[in-house]
């Protein structure tokens, strides 16, 4: 995984925005899986 040791602060912003650039990734394919099941 990531190295989250090196510098607290930073590591942790970094952790969190990869985070949450997945999550709105799976947000969006779920999006479009629902659409076409519609």
């Amino acid at each position: 995984m990531y190295n989250l040791i090196q510098d607290g602060s930073i590591s942790d912003t970094y952790y969190l925005n990869k985070l949450h650039q997945i999550l709105l990734q799976k947000l969006e394919s779920a999006r479009l899986i629902t659409r076409k099941l519609i």
